[in-house]
């Protein structure tokens, strides 16, 4: 079973901050909003994906993962674990890990009746193959080798094959990682580090094209994508922390900082899917002046013809990261 420490050292991809609030979505119509979607009674709730009208995340650094439909949450945990994290989600598949009473954590795939146990990757450190989010027969997410170096992974739950997925301008550097954070088709999407900052990153068919927004010092965190949209978090040069979209047809960025946000942990999104309304969701969470942290949703409706984009580029609504511990924030 991980220590407290290690899950600090793993949780190396961080987060937020600011109290602006920008409307400039991509192709985003009026009526765009914040909401608050805490379970009753929690002060601490993150949330990590959406699909289908579904948000996902957990409470309390991984104590309960919960489902949100807009109206009542669902308790999601794995059998015999003492807490439960779900990270991403994709059509009826939930992605997250668990830890057991007995043993090292474990990545899962809830499909709403069962749960899959994903193995660790072969020759990794124990307990260190985290489970991002997937599509189909398919799961991403990152694992720990043994010298110790981080690197992305995609996992067909068929064959039961891995195969690593690592940003090649990593190589040779010490401080270089990968993480892979979603999928779609041969899309991915994820982040790496350099001894000289974090990068996201898109990747398909074996081309990578690195995500780094341009009002950031070095650091942009990508954690999901759907269609022509990225969505993820920066670091300012006043080093507060923001949520951001990025529109890889149009090459644009746009900040997105929930109001009620602090000045110093701020914003941070992390998942996208679409609506029952036909529009798109974008989740995440801020953190308030007490430093209590709010999983939110914010919704809006594209422009007749934004549609279209959002279909071409391949990419599956999944909240993402390196790992979601009890704690990353």
């Amino acid at each position: 079973m991980r220590s407290s420490s290690f899950m600090r050292h793993v949780a190396v991809i961080h987060r937020i901050a600011t109290a602006a609030f920008v409307l400039a979505l991509p192709c985003a119509a009026a009526k765009a909003q914040f909401f608050t979607i805490d379970p009753p009674g929690v002060t601490y709730n993150i949330a990590w994906g959406f699909s289908n009208g579904i948000a996902v995340g957990y409470e309390n650094y991984g104590d309960n993962a919960f489902t949100y439909d807009g109206t009542a949450f669902t308790t999601v945990n794995a059998p015999g674990a003492s807490y439960t994290q779900i990270n991403g989600i994709s059509g009826s598949n939930v992605y997250g890990d668990y830890e057991p009473t007995v043993g090292p954590n474990a990545g899962f795939v809830y499909n709403g009746v069962a749960y899959t146990t994903i193995p660790d990757f072969p020759g990794s450190t124990p307990g260190t193959t985290v489970v991002n989010g997937g599509q189909g027969s398919t799961v991403v997410g990152s694992y720990i080798d043994s010298l110790g170096s981080i690197n992305g992974y995609v996992y067909n739950t068929n064959t039961q094959l891995f195969a690593t997925i690592d940003d090649p301008v990593t190589i040779g550097d010490p401080y270089g990682y990968t993480v892979v954070s979603g999928i779609n088709g041969a899309a991915t999407v994820g982040t790496y580090g350099l001894g000289s900052g974090t990068y996201g990153f898109i990747e398909s068919h074996g081309t990578f094209t690195t995500i780094s927004d341009p009002l950031g010092i070095g650091y942009t965190t990508v954690w999901g994508g759907l269609g022509a949209y990225v969505v993820g978090h920066y670091i300012d040069s006043n080093y507060n922390y923001h949520g951001f979209i990025y529109d890889s047809y149009t090459n644009t960025y746009t900040t997105l900082d929930d109001p009620l946000a602090n000045n110093q942990f701020g914003t941070n999104v992390n998942g996208i899917g679409y609506n029952s309304s036909g529009g798109i969701t974008v989740v995440g969470a801020y953190w308030d002046s007490s430093y209590n942290a709010h999983a939110f949703e914010y919704s809006y409706t594209p422009e007749p013809g934004a549609a279209g984009l959002l279909i071409g580029f391949g990419f599956t609504t999944v909240g993402i990261g390196l790992r979601r511990t009890r704690n990353k924030y």
